[in-house]
């Protein structure tokens, strides 16, 4: 995913605690990107599942494109737990999104890599061995590798959740 998501103040949701929009209004962004070419037309689908996996609820949040230690996130979502997930977006070039997810897991406490292909073995088992979640994408959502809980530094996940709800100003 490339450019920052923004939408004008006609359709950026109130919200006077300056939360990130919840999920569902996340979805409808999403579902307007399926038929685009890239990265993006993976996101909604991904959504889906994982709130029907209950992974994420009505007081869940999510934010596109996050500013983070000079790169950005794809995705971060903070469920109702305050639990902070990034998940990074790759239609190949699986070592690209390993690296980007393995630098996310310091701060983040699940860490995801979205392809829209099968990821190798060997990156497959990279992944798990880090506690990485894998994703695949293509039509259906398969998770290949359930990520495990990071408990990242408290002031690391504070400041990407932080970094996040700034990021709403300017996404979803």
């Amino acid at each position: 995913m490339s450019a920052a998501v923004s939408i004008n103040a006609a359709t950026k949701p109130a919200d006077a605690a300056g939360l990130l929009p919840s999920v569902s209004e996340a979805i409808e962004l999403a579902e307007r990107w399926e038929t685009m070419p890239g990265e993006r037309r993976m996101v909604a689908s991904l959504l889906r599942w994982l709130i029907s996996a209950r992974w994420l609820g009505s007081a869940s949040r999510a934010a596109f494109e996050v500013p983070w230690r000079g790169r950005r996130i794809d995705l971060v979502t903070i469920n109702s737990k305050g639990w902070v997930s990034a998940f990074e977006f790759k239609l190949g070039g699986t070592a690209r999104a390993f690296e980007q997810a393995l630098y996310n897991s310091a701060s983040a406490h699940r860490s995801f890599i979205v392809s829209g292909g099968n990821p190798t073995p060997e990156y497959r088992a990279l992944a798990h061995a880090q506690g990485l979640g894998v994703f695949v994408v293509n039509g259906s959502v398969r998770l290949l590798e359930r990520p495990v809980l990071q408990h990242p530094r408290p002031d690391l996940a504070s400041a990407l959740r932080k970094r996040a709800l700034v990021a709403a100003a300017g996404n979803v």
